[in-house]
């Protein structure tokens, strides 16, 4: 029985392979390649040669996502090489037209990212959340005002160029079956846009995805889009919704449509789902930002992944000889659609940026508090920049005592410090003092409650040039137990904590010989992370009798608060 043209296919694309270096087990994507061909034939198409973008667009989004979801991102961005090449197999052998096979490559460049998206709609494992191992919280951010990111939005270089680009259109272009302009068109674009003509394909593409360009009915010319007549009256949230996309376009489709042009040596590269990533190291760097190199470093170890060190090497070298580094591409056009900026090689979001990464992050169930302005800044505000990049919590620091007078700001740390957990308490009390005689009768006040009695005579004592406050052992056993909360002795996990560090921390506050009498001190407190604490010490402590003593201690603390 004669084979049919899709096992024709599979045959010949099978030979085919083995003529070509791959960096996958070629097994692996025959059997791929055999999947993507019996998807085709429930498209009503007689061969693989009569495979439209149209039918693409239904293969990739709606039959293969309905039947069938990737097990991780590298199995979804193996299906996308193999369709790939499985077009330009069809294409060298005949079998598509070369002008159709061009057009399905640019369909598939910008379908790709929907597609993986599809296929891992329910996989955990490329979770933003899971990928980074993120908490559930993170430090807050500021954002300005809508209508100031919108003002902002408006005025970014890359769009400016899209509005640019639509306006010479004027009554329209004609266009070819791949939505492409003329040769002469095309050119008479760049040196109207002020652009290299190699620059010109990628921002055509983000024209059309991004709906600034349009086809007419015929679709044999490209006309401006209604967005791009509207653009001057269109509302702020819309504004920022068609940034948002155009952003997600570039962070998604920036390295495709690079390996598009240059399919030979992007073969062994996986070029796909990067942009994505380093923006969110950026998000997670906050102002201390991302190094460029470092950056470039990333891209080239997660583009090379897969292959032998000696194959990696040259295949990226091959590229960047050829092309540059495509993290500079990369980074231009974040650059462009104003998410980043660079100075003295390190890169950072933009507010744009931020609100950007930020709703992605709020998707993926991680809490991103927005910070009010200054003045109307709680201590509880401030104190969630705690875990940021220093240089971001000094500034918050710096902005909220400007707006208020040290006395007032004394006031308020120790009225949060008074009802604040341990952790809290300390950094209170440390901002406090760092406002000097300011926060004298602040200090005063607070030393009829417990919580901050000890750091109120401290703190009071260095005031008046006494280095020996008068202290009673409740006093320093509190003070002790929210220290060691601090430094992680109230929930140790022994695989991710420096148990050591702990036990330095532990040493500097036990007179050694006296660990059974501060235990005793310990559970009489009333601190409510004291059975916490002397439960992990009794666990973790190499020394057999303080691991006994404080487990000891540890039962009657946790059985007094049950009193």
């Amino acid at each position: 029985m004669a084979k049919d043209a899709f096992d024709s296919a599979l045959a010949g694309f099978r030979k085919w392979t083995e003529t070509v270096p791959r960096a996958d087990d070629p097994a692996d994507d025959i059997e791929e390649a055999e999947l993507l061909l019996d998807l085709m034939r429930q498209l009503g198409i007689d061969s693989p040669g009569a495979l439209t973008k149209d039918g693409l667009d239904d293969l990739l989004l709606e039959l293969y996502p309905g039947n069938y979801a990737a097990e991780d991102i590298d199995e979804a961005e193996q299906t996308l090489r193999v369709m790939r090449d499985l077009l330009a197999f069809l294409a060298l052998s005949g079998t598509l037209p070369s002008a159709r096979a061009k057009a399905l490559n640019q369909k598939l460049d910008a379908i790709g990212p929907s597609f993986v998206e599809a296929v891992l709609a329910d996989d955990d494992e490329v979770d933003i959340k899971e990928a980074f191992d993120l908490p559930d919280v993170l430090p807050p951010v500021r954002l300005p005002s809508e209508a100031e990111l919108a003002a902002t939005a408006r005025t970014v270089p890359l769009i400016g160029q899209l509005l640019a680009l639509a306006t010479w259109l004027g009554d329209g272009r004609a266009v070819d079956e791949n939505e492409d302009l003329t040769a002469a068109d095309a050119a008479e674009a760049a040196t109207a846009l002020g652009l290299e003509e190699r620059e010109l394909p990628y921002l055509w593409r983000l024209a059309l995805d991004a709906e600034f360009v349009e086809l007419d009915d015929e679709e044999t010319h490209a006309i401006p889009g209604e967005l791009s007549s509207d653009w001057a009256d269109i509302e702020d949230d819309e504004v920022l919704d068609v940034w948002d996309i155009l952003f997600g376009l570039v962070l998604g489709t920036t390295f495709e449509v690079a390996a598009a042009l240059d399919p030979r040596r992007a073969r062994d590269l996986d070029m796909t789902g990067h942009g994505a990533g380093l923006a969110v190291l950026m998000f997670l760097a906050r102002t201390q930002g991302l190094p460029v190199a470092e950056a470039a470093e990333i891209t080239q170890e997660a583009a090379t992944d897969e292959l032998p060190a000696a194959q990696a090497e040259k295949a990226w070298q091959s590229w960047v000889r050829a092309h540059g580094d495509p993290t500079e591409l990369l980074l231009d056009q974040m650059t462009a659609v104003g998410a980043i900026l660079i100075t003295e090689g390190i890169a950072r979001l933009t507010p744009l940026g931020l609100m950007s990464i930020r709703d992605q992050l709020l998707d993926a169930e991680v809490d991103v508090p927005l910070l009010p302005p200054p003045a109307q800044m709680t201590p509880a505000h401030l104190f969630a920049m705690a875990d940021a990049p220093a240089e971001d919590f000094e500034a918050e620091i710096a902005a909220w005592k400007a707006g208020r007078t040290p006395e007032a700001a004394a006031r308020e740390l120790l009225a949060f410090a008074a009802d604040a957990d341990a952790a809290n308490r300390i950094l209170a009390a440390g901002l406090t003092a760092s406002l000097g005689a300011a926060a004298e009768a602040a200090w005063n006040n607070v030393l009829d409650i417990p919580e901050l009695r000890g750091y109120a005579k401290a703190t009071l004592a260095q005031l008046a040039g006494d280095d020996a406050p008068d202290l009673e052992p409740g006093e320093m056993v509190w003070m002790l137990l929210d220290g060691l909360v601090l430094a992680g002795w109230d929930d140790v996990d022994p695989e991710e904590d420096d148990l050591e560090f702990l036990l330095t921390e532990l040493a500097g506050g036990l007179p050694a010989g006296r660990e059974p009498e501060v235990f005793e001190g310990m559970w009489r407190s009333g601190h409510p992370d004291a059975a916490a604490v002397l439960t992990e010490i009794g666990n973790h402590h190499p020394d057999k009798n303080i691991a006994k003593a404080a487990r000891k201690s540890a039962y009657k603390a946790s059985t007094s608060r049950q009193v």
